[in-house]
This record gives structure tokens, sequence and C-alpha cells, in this order.
């Protein structure tokens, strides 16, 4: 996935596109023939077993169930109280509250024959609805994604292939926004690492740019 989008940001839009939708394809399938591999039903591979894999079960975790679960942290919400800070870890910590795990207690309530240790883990959107209402939750959500552009100032001073890597890779990880908590996508799906990354090695290439001595600067002849 990272690939294709290096791709699409050294050819451009139209003609990258191609190349982030072929990238999409071959990672899906990839995935899907794993999942056949690790059931060990690959002496039943075919065109039909392959869709059912997908649509069945990477289609759905990928597409389906963070919304799915989305609605269970809002029905849980409606049936309990919103959830207030209690439900974002760094927020609890700050204002002296118990956290508390709500994709586990969602899991619990609605997950048939869950586990103990069950997550139900929703888009982070679903999850301040949860904690602080549905318009207070958009409104704080929009802001949230609107603030990531500040990252992309730490690559200011990347050049060439560098700076496709790095921001490729960031760009895939913001992907993980569809189904994880603003704050564990910010530090565990390698958001904030990946804008360090930018940062330091911008600030060495910057270094070394300044500290290279210049070209003189040829007189010109008179006449």
């Amino acid at each position: 996935m990272v690939l294709g989008v290096v791709g699409m940001l050294r050819l451009g839009v139209r003609r990258g596109m191609s190349v982030v939708g072929v990238s999409v394809v071959g990672l899906l399938v990839l995935a899907t023939l794993l999942t056949v591999m690790r059931e060990g039903k690959t002496d039943q591979l075919s065109g039909e077993v392959l869709v059912e894999y997908f649509s069945s079960g990477l289609f759905h975790r990928t597409f389906v169930m963070p919304m799915e679960t989305g609605v269970w942290t809002n029905a849980l919400a409606q049936r309990e109280g919103l959830f207030g800070f209690e439900n974002i870890r760094p927020l609890a910590i700050l204002f002296g509250e118990t956290y508390r795990n709500i994709s586990n207690s969602v899991g619990l309530n609605f997950v048939l024959n869950p586990y103990v240790t069950v997550s139900a883990v929703t888009c982070f959107l679903f999850d301040y609805q949860g904690s602080f209402g549905y318009w207070i939750g958009w409104c704080v959500s929009l802001v949230l994604v609107c603030s990531l552009d500040f990252f992309l100032t730490c690559f200011a001073h990347l050049r060439g292939r560098l700076l496709t890597s790095i921001l490729a890779a960031y760009l895939v990880a913001n992907l993980s926004l569809v189904s994880a908590t603003f704050t564990t996508f910010l530090l565990t799906h390698g958001t904030v690492p990946l804008a360090l990354v930018g940062l330091i090695v911008g600030y060495f290439l910057l270094s070394a740019e300044k500290s290279s001595p210049e070209m003189p600067v040829s007189a010109e002849p008179q006449e």
C-alpha cells in the first residue's frame, strides 16, 4: 500500500491512482490468500472460495465492522449515559477519572458469545459521539482530523525520494483512523513517530545545507 502511494506521489494523481488501485487489489488478494492458507483450505482454492472469504471476512472486518461497532458504542451510551473523559485515557488521567475500556464493554454487551477480553474497536468518530454526544462528537472529530494537517509541516525540509517514502507511510497510517481511537492512532499506528522522523531528518538536512560552502559566483567580464 505504501508503494502504491509512493507511485501516486511521484506520478501525480491521474496516473498514480492506477498504481494505488493495483496495490490495493494486490493487498486484498494477498490477505485473502493468507487467510485461506491459515485455515488449511488451499486444496479447495478457487475463485469462488476467494470471493467468499473476501466478502464474509476481510471486507466485513474492514468496511462493515467499524460502523457496526460504532452503532453499538452509541447504543451503549444511550443505555448508560455519555462516557465523558473516562473513555479517553489521557484525559481520564489528567482529570483524575477512572479510565474505562469502552471497547471491552461494548463487546461484552453486544458480541455473541464474547470472551472476557473481547474488544469491539470502532472508528474514533463514534468513540467521541459516545463520550460527548452526537453533534459535539462530530465537531471534536472534525477539529482533530483538520489538525492532522499540522503534521505535514514536519516534512517541509525533506526532498526527493526521501520525502515521498516518509510521506507515503504517513498517509497510509492515517487509514487506521477508520477503526481506531484518535490517541491510539497517533502513537501506536505510527503517525507521531513518522512525523518525528520527518522532523529530525529534515532538521539534519537543513543543517547540512546551511553548513555546506556556497559555490563562488564567477565575475562577469567587463567590456
